[in-house]
């Protein structure tokens, strides 16, 4: 059924990034927001430019799937030795009923499907039936619960890896989480898949949320306290694949924070015995400390990995170990709490914000979204750049060499901007980010140009003051220490007010070599979660609408294409990024996956809307 050991065994990883320049695989999709650094661009896309959108552009058909579809679609070019295809392009779908598909990318051919959940012994967890831990926590995920971090997969070693949440048959009522290595020609589980996550690790909890204890015994992971979110990091050596994966707790919060790492064999065909391979408790002394990061994948380098933290206790390195509302780079190989040899970022009014009361009890998390980390160097003395937000609508811009720790007086980091201001230089109340921005370089005649785009959000935090939403943002860089590279005012603005967490924004265009995007070709992306009863409102209440997609000029964000409002699509999908591959977009929603693609041209089918 499966195999269930543990263990602290180190292995030292290395790269990440890699620019697929090959015809076959230039376009693969084999992880959350395309690479590790999760810039969120698509760099290969030749064919969608702002022009040929604008000629014609709309869904050409959509995959039917069983359960929303939250994870973010994963696709590989040319993969030979397909199931029902042979060589193909193929799109993978994972869903919130533990559904795991590969469809040909050319039409809404199914190739293969498994069920995860009947593979480790149970079936998918249905909150409908279910009022016990993580079903209470609210119904952002409901009605059910089955894959929700985006998988990762292995091109060479022919190995899609993917977690579920199963309701067991052999344990009535228990729940558990298994990690799975799939072989993604056939959908089958590899040999030793699917694996128990079921850590342990030093510490002690205390019974009050954001409080600290003292003394060591053994904190043993509960899978009923905890979500799966974040999408997963694959990190290859050798023959060895090695898959992080990262949890936060659910209901009270008073459960921990855990990110964990399996080793498997990629020529043995087994998870190494002892595994895992590392495991690192966020909160070992505390409370809280989830790894939500809205729903991105874990960053990493080419040695470090880079995670943010929500609300929980927080001590400084020495004492308690406990890096709720931090920002950590861990050593890959260990994961080990930062010490003098790693290093993180806590912001200064960790215990001071809201009079005093501080982050934790205010959920006012530092990792409500992901982080990006700059693919290449433009700020002299400061090559290696990365960027986060947080929920009191902060942006903050660090220096992975130096993360500067934790500093009451002020925080000490590269740049801190409170963003965007309404024209009264306020914040609405309940503004901050919930999404992950994405990242698009070009050529503008001889000048280097660099953007993020960046999508804020003023109803979660505080339903009742039914705020307006707000608009997605695009921030073009500058190359300056002080201020910053971030403009304390947005370049450009969409039209479009995004609901919800935001438009999870990505960025397509075609490349002239790694990260020279050229110019007149980048488009960003972004899914609107229209929940109204009344389309033409738009104040974010009543009922879920369409999910709508919308094509924005990448260098001014004007409107090249939006989806009808009702009808033609699923409802939304809280955490839908949208997927650039093969001059097609895909967008998951809680019933399918939505094709969108060029219409009416040569070569290209007529469109359904």
């Amino acid at each position: 059924m499966f195999r269930f050991v543990r263990s602290f065994s180190l292995l030292f990883l290395a790269g990440s990034l890699v620019l697929l320049t090959s015809s076959a695989e230039a376009q693969d999709v084999t992880t959350w927001h395309y690479d590790n650094n999760r810039t969120g661009w698509q760099q290969n896309e030749t064919t969608l430019t702002p022009s040929t959108v604008l000629a014609g552009f709309g869904k050409v058909f959509q995959y039917t799937v069983l359960g929303a579809v939250f994870a973010q679609p994963l696709a590989l070019s040319a993969a030979t030795g397909m199931s029902g295809c042979g060589t193909c392009d193929v799109v993978f779908i994972a869903t919130e009923e533990d559904k795991l598909y590969a469809f040909n990318a050319a039409s809404n051919t199914q190739l293969w499907s498994t069920d995860l959940a009947a593979n480790a012994g149970g079936t998918y967890v249905d909150c409908s039936m279910r009022m016990t831990p993580p079903c209470t926590k609210g119904v952002v995920i409901f009605p059910n619960i089955g894959v929700t971090g985006t998988p990762v997969i292995d091109r060479t070693g022919g190995i899609l890896y993917v977690v579920s949440f199963v309701l067991l048959d052999f344990y009535p009522g228990d729940v558990q989480y298994f990690l799975h290595a799939i072989n993604y020609k056939t959908g089958a589980e590899m040999s030793g898949s699917p694996y128990l996550i079921h850590p342990t690790a030093s510490g002690q909890a205390p019974t009050v949320k954001c409080t600290s204890t003292t003394g060591n015994g053994t904190l043993t992971f509960d899978a009923s306290e905890h979500f799966q979110r974040a999408g997963l990091l694959l990190l290859p050596s050798g023959n060895l694949d090695v898959v992080y994966v990262a949890f936060a707790p659910a209901d009270s919060e008073v459960e921990n924070g855990w990110l964990v790492s399996y080793t498997y064999n990629v020529t043995g065909g087994f998870f190494t015995t002892p595994a895992p391979t590392a495991t690192l408790n966020v909160t070992p002394h505390g409370s809280g400390g989830g790894i939500w990061m809205d729903s991105a994948g874990l960053a990493s380098d080419s040695t470090s990995i880079f995670v943010s933290i929500a609300n929980g206790s927080y001590g400084a390195p020495g004492t308690d170990f406990n890096f709720g509302d931090s920002l950590l780079k861990l050593n890959a190989s260990t994961l080990a709490a930062p010490t003098a040899t790693t290093d993180y970022f806590t912001p200064a009014d960790v215990f001071s914000f809201a009079s005093n009361v501080g982050r934790c009890i205010q959920d006012e998390d530092l990792g409500s979204g992901g982080v990006l980390l700059f693919p290449d160097s433009f700020i002299t003395g400061l090559p290696r750049l990365m960027v986060t937000a947080d929920k009191e609508s902060k942006l903050y811009v660090l220096n992975r060499d130096n993360l500067t720790g934790f500093n009451s007086l002020g925080d000490l980091i590269v740049q801190e901007l409170q963003t965007p201001l309404l024209p009264n230089g306020q914040v609405e109340l309940g503004q901050g980010y919930w999404s992950t921005p994405a990242y698009w370089e070009w050529i503008s005649g001889s000048t280097t140009k660099r953007a993020i785009y960046y999508s804020v959000d003023a109803t979660v935090a505080d339903p009742q003051a039914n705020n307006p939403p707000l608009p997605m943002n695009m921030y073009v860089l500058t190359t300056v220490v002080s201020p910053g590279p971030v403009p304390s005012i947005p370049s450009y603005s969409t039209d479009t007010a995004f609901c919800g967490h935001g438009g999870k924004p990505s960025v397509s265009s075609a490349t002239t070599n790694s990260y020279t995007g050229v110019a007149n070709t980048g488009i960003a992306w972004a899914i609107e979660d229209n929940n109204t009863s009344n389309p033409l409102n738009h104040n974010c209440s009543g009922i879920f609408g369409s999910a709508i997609l919308h094509a924005y000029n990448a260098t001014n964000l004007q409107d090249l294409y939006s989806s009808p409002i009702i009808g033609a699509t699923g409802t939304p999908a809280t955490f839908a990024t949208p997927v650039v591959f093969k001059s097609r977009v895909y967008m998951g929603t809680r019933s399918e996956v939505d094709v969108f693609g060029l219409c009416g041209q040569p070569g290209y089918p007529n469109c359904a809307n």
